[in-house]
């Protein structure tokens, strides 16, 4: 089944037969900052690239304005860009630190969903994601009570000097919670992807209950989870 919903170059290295995307840098410019003075303005970039990304983001995220998420994920962008001028970066598809980014602490997503979800870049502009067949009831961990789930996928990109929002799409999933099975989808997601622009993919699962004829979401904080399914870095 196939979703439409709305160019980076890794480089890659074989160890003991398996292909890992790896993050590199250019020859250091001997004029270049300081250490300390590089941390201090790649941490302003990672405050505004980081408000740009939640932005478009928002949809997904279960609390957008909490900030510990807030700080914890412009960390994440920080730690990623170190002491090194932007210059010095090459494109990444698999942005360390990012790539594995949690909006609630101590819940990972994928031990809530668990699926194989892969992430890639056919072309310019393009961001596909691409989810396995699954049964729910096998493959979704659930609070008790869940007659159905919403699977929410975003994707948001902006540039990563600046923040400059270079658009962002969120498209939702009715997973009916039972045994059948559910057929591998494709969802495609035109974003801009330039050079210097930073590409997140996100997801989330809200649980719904039914009371009669009533359906509610199932607040239950032990089983709200959201996190980063790929980051990528076009340069």
């Amino acid at each position: 089944m196939e979703y439409f919903a709305g160019n980076a170059v890794p480089n890659s290295s074989s160890f003991s037969g398996i292909e890992k995307s790896f993050h590199r840098l250019k020859k250091v410019d001997k004029n270049r900052s300081t250490p300390t003075q590089m941390r201090g303005l790649n941490f302003g970039i990672a405050a505004k690239s980081g408000s740009g990304l939640r932005r478009g983001l928002t949809e997904m995220l279960p609390n957008p304005a909490d900030r510990n998420m807030q700080g914890r994920f412009q960390g994440a962008i920080a730690k990623w860009l170190g002491a090194f001028a932007l210059s010095e970066l090459v494109a990444c598809d698999q942005v360390p630190f990012i790539d594995t980014f949690q909006f609630v602490k101590d819940q990972e997503f994928k031990d809530r969903f668990k699926v194989p979800i892969a992430v890639t870049q056919p072309q310019e502009n393009l961001i596909t994601v691409s989810i396995d067949a699954f049964i729910p009831q096998s493959a979704i961990i659930s609070p008790a009570g869940t007659v159905s789930v919403e699977l929410v996928l975003s994707v948001a990109g902006c540039m990563l000097h600046g923040g400059t929002p270079m658009g962002n799409k969120t498209i939702r999933i009715a997973i009916p919670y039972n045994k059948l099975t559910q057929r591998a989808q494709v969802i495609k997601f035109p974003i801009h992807t330039p050079a210097g622009s930073l590409t997140v993919t996100a997801a989330r699962l809200i649980y719904h209950s039914k009371e009669d004829t009533l359906v509610t979401n199932i607040n239950d904080a032990a089983f709200i989870a959201a996190g980063i399914l790929n980051a990528r870095y076009a340069f």
